[in-house]
């Protein structure tokens, strides 16, 4: 059985939490509202506080606290706050139509968020939102801005409207509108503070190129916004559905377009919105029928003059105008829910001693919490009561929210399963804190639950229990059936094999069911896992039991002469091989073995040697390794570089291609062991350079000509071999013939061979060697032998060993090459010489042979 209670709550407008708007701040003046009818006060704001922008806010008992035109604060005693000065970020806020709001912080006492907006005269700063934060706690009880959360960026590109409006939990919504295509954005305030992401909302009917001035206002009961645009090309008035929930404006409804509106208000029953048109369009205060179909229709203008000024409807429900403008003079119209002139239009009803400039200041909005009266319900479940059989449901639930039950649970409804007391606290829109209380109870008894257990595969050990709820004082009578069969009465059933069964539950009070069951067959599955099947020798393996939870004995054996009996079991394999380890589990009554390979490595003796201990640059090395068998990949490494990695092979034959000293470091990688490195060093030697100069022609008789390597060899231990037998290092020919030099490396082996030609070239003794070493004898080099037969022409050449020519002569007179060139003295060594000539009683003859420059 289920109660329902139905709230009506039935929204007007009321003063009673109104206090923290019962101060206006114009000018010099401020407008008291806490006496009837509202007066001025002694007290004096500085002239700081102009504009537009305005927004003032009071404590709980109507005393004001701070205010602000949204770049500085000023605390009660009209003194700038300590740290309340550019809160608008360095621009001006004051030329701004709703430049400065005030938000009380809900659920922070003593915290109020400042909101600076900035004006359209700061051009590309225009409608830049700033957000600070005020703590009445600090400067002494007056209040300062915290200076770790001062002129905080929230987003910019807005129009000159900012509001704020109370939500439907427990919250306040912040709204503007964006400049660039007229939608809305609204900030959500809670406890845990302001939310930098907005809600956007649609543009409305009026032109969004007219919105750029003009302010926002929302209904008495806040769900309603009237928004005023301005522009001097036009602009209107519409309203806008406010959803409280979501923050989100919808359904807008055009209320005018035959002016530009600067500001607006509501009635407070929220029939009317008394509306003051843009300086440019005319002035005046002009009412509109919202319950008429077409609300321009019902236009009236109730008062004359009130031009570019903010109209509010005050604490104390009636609205309150600047009129005549530019004075210290007030007008109100005490009835604003009648229609037309019945509302009563006093005209200069307050007169203030002091300036009275500026805007009326931007309306607080405001969390109240309140609780209502506690709510009870007294429940009786039905028979054998089941979870879902009692639902239990706030009593107000109608847009209920921020449930917590007496369980701990925070959905909106609670099906229990047993008697007892159960309370749930929630709220209701706005912010209503319920508790209710359900008293139920289970007459009929609470189902009872069947509780089973599996028998071993091939036996009748399986049993059913029937548990009654703690508490439950239903005397229960069980009879258990198998098909159609009786068994026996009692709570338990024990010794049954696998199949299908039923209980019959019965009351004194005559509550009668049958409850069916299974016995199946227990799932006696012994299992484990091993941390790793492969591994090294001397690691620690881990062994985790994963049987189910009906085995309470076991016994681990590792197929090494060890055992264990715990659940889970850690062991190293001290040698490598191949394990079977083996687990066996045992129950009450069944066992079960499971089975898991581990394989055990071992990390050997890795080495590797050379056939031969060096080599030659060039000639292939052979390197044969000593892995042993446990090895995945051997790479080898020279001189630190990488060069083969692969599977182990017998052999690895490298050749290096320069000589020198190379390490060769062998590194193992195994299945399951850490890498092992071998390294040593070769040396490989340089085959030697052999050069015994070009070919040359030897004249007879001529001196013996020398014959040596010409090249240059790294220091080392060398010998040299030439094919006439001789091992000296040099050796001097008389006769033409085919000379060869082996030069051998006594360590590498390594040889060089070269060769050269000496043919009968010359029937002339030409001299084969000179010296220029200044002493006069045999200084220079000349065929002068060949000249002393009377040679007509003569062109003598003499090049070094690379062809180049080192001297060159076509006279038959002077004194031949002294061994420079180009006034260098040449190096020692072997030269080609060419002689081609023409004596007088015969042909031309050409000559050509070596000549040795000795130093």
């Amino acid at each position: 059985m289920r109660f329902f209670v139905f709230i009506f709550i039935v929204l007007w407008y009321t003063p009673l939490s109104a206090q923290y708007n019962n101060q206006w701040i114009l000018g010099n003046a401020i407008l008291d509202f806490n006496t009837n009818p509202p007066g001025w006060t002694d007290r004096q704001m500085p002239v700081l506080l102009f504009g537009e922008a305005r927004a003032s806010v009071c404590d709980e008992q109507g005393q004001l606290l701070f205010a602000t035109e949204g770049y500085q604060v000023i605390d009660r005693n009209s003194n700038p706050m300590p740290n309340g000065v550019g809160l608008s970020g360095g621009f001006g806020t004051t030329s701004c139509t709703q430049g400065a709001l005030i938000v009380p912080i809900p659920g922070q006492k003593d915290q109020y968020y400042v909101f600076s907006l900035t004006s359209i005269e700061n051009e590309q700063n225009a409608g830049r939102l700033y957000r600070s934060r005020v703590d009445m706690r600090l400067n002494n009880g007056l209040g300062d801005v915290v200076a770790s959360e001062k002129s905080v960026l929230v987003d910019s590109g807005f129009t000159e409207s900012l509001i704020a409006v109370t939500g439907d939990q427990c919250n306040i919504w912040v709204v503007l509108r964006f400049r660039a295509d007229g939608t809305f954005r609204s900030y959500e305030i809670t406890d845990a503070g302001m939310n930098a992401l907005p809600v956007i909302s649609p543009s409305g009917i009026v032109n969004h190129f007219h919105i750029l001035l003009g302010a926002l206002t929302p209904s008495p009961d806040n769900r309603s916004i009237l928004a005023c645009s301005a522009h001097p090309g036009g602009g209107g008035i519409e309203t806008f559905e406010f959803d409280r929930f979501t923050g989100r404006l919808s359904n807008p409804r055009l209320v005018d377009t035959s002016m530009a509106y600067y500001s607006g208000c509501f009635s407070p029953d929220g029939s009317k919105v008394y509306a003051m048109p843009y300086y440019l369009f005319g002035s005046g205060v002009y009412q509109f029928d919202l319950r008429q179909a077409t609300p321009s229709e019902s236009r009236v203008r109730i008062a004359e003059g009130g031009v570019f000024e903010k109209i509010n409807l005050g604490p104390d429900g009636k609205v309150y105008f600047r009129y005549p403008y530019a004075t210290n003079q007030i007008s109100v119209i005490p009835y604003p829910n009648q229609a037309g002139f019945s509302c009563g239009l006093v005209s200069a009803a307050f007169t203030a001693a002091d300036n009275v400039h500026g805007n009326f200041p931007n309306v607080i909005s405001f969390v109240r919490r309140d609780t209502a009266s506690p709510g009870r319900q007294q429940l009786d479940a039905p028979c054998f009561a089941s979870v879902g059989a009692v639902t239990l449901q706030p009593l107000a639930d109608s847009m209920s929210w921020g449930h917590e039950w007496s369980d701990g649970s925070n959905q909106s409804f609670l099906e229990p399963v047993r008697p007892g007391t159960y309370w749930v606290r929630y709220y209701t829109p706005p912010c209503r804190l319920h508790t209710d209380t359900f008293h139920l109870s289970f007459p009929g008894g609470i189902l009872p639950a069947i509780t089973t257990t599996a028998s071993c595969p091939g036996a009748s050990n399986g049993q059913a229990y029937a548990a009654t709820y703690p508490g439950d004082t239903v005397a229960y009578r069980f009879t258990w059936f198998r098909d159609s069969i009786p068994l026996l009465q009692g709570d338990t059933l024990r010794g049954i094999s696998q199949g299908a069964y039923r209980v019959r539950v019965q009351t004194p009070s005559g509550c009668d069911t049958f409850l069916s069951f299974y016995i199946g067959v227990e799932d006696v599955r012994v299992a484990f896992t091993v941390s790793d099947t492969l591994a090294c020798e001397g690691d620690t393996l881990y062994f985790r039991n994963t049987s189910s939870a009906y085995f309470t004995q076991f016994l681990w054996d590792f197929d090494d002469r060890s055992t264990g009996d715990g659940m889970n079991e850690e062991h190293v394999f001290q040698r490598a091989g191949q394990y079977r380890v083996r687990l066996t589990g045992a129950g009450a009554v069944c066992q079960d073995t499971a089975y898991a390979v581990v394989v055990a490595d071992a990390q050997e003796t890795l080495s590797y040697s050379l056939p031969e201990a060096s080599a030659c640059a060039g000639q292939a090395l052979s390197f044969l390794p000593d892995s042993g068998r446990y090895v995945r990949t051997l790479a080898w490494y020279v001189d630190g570089q990488l060069l083969l990695e692969a599977a182990p092979e017998p052999q690895w034959t490298h050749a290096f291609a320069a000589p020198g000293i190379f390490p060769v470091t062998l590194r193992a990688a195994y299945r399951a062991c850490p890498e092992s490195n071998y390294a040593d060093t070769v040396h490989i030697y340089g085959f030697p350079k052999v050069n015994l100069g070009p070919d040359s022609s030897l004249c007879m008789r001529e001196t013996a000509l020398l014959l040596r390597n010409w090249e240059t060899n790294p220091e080392g231990d060398y010998y040299s071999l030439w094919n006439t037998g001789d091992t000296s290092e040099m050796i001097r020919v008389a006769a033409p013939g085919n000379y060869a030099l082996t030069l051998v490396h006594r360590k590498g082996k390594c040889a060089g061979t070269a060769s050269i030609v000496l043919y009968k070239g010359c029937v002339a003794d030409i001299p084969n060697a000179f010296s220029p070493n200044g002493d006069g004898y045999n200084d220079h080099f000349f065929p002068r032998p060949l000249l002393s037969r009377e040679v007509l022409h003569l062109h003598f050449v003499v090049r070094n060993r690379w062809g180049q020519v080192v001297f060159e002569t076509r006279a038959t007179e002077g004194r031949g090459w002294d061994g420079t060139f180009n006034g260098k003295p040449q190096p020692e060594g072997s030269y080609m010489y060419q002689v081609a000539l023409q004596f007088r009683n015969g042909e031309p003859e050409a000559y050509q042979g070596n000549v040795t420059l000795l130093r």
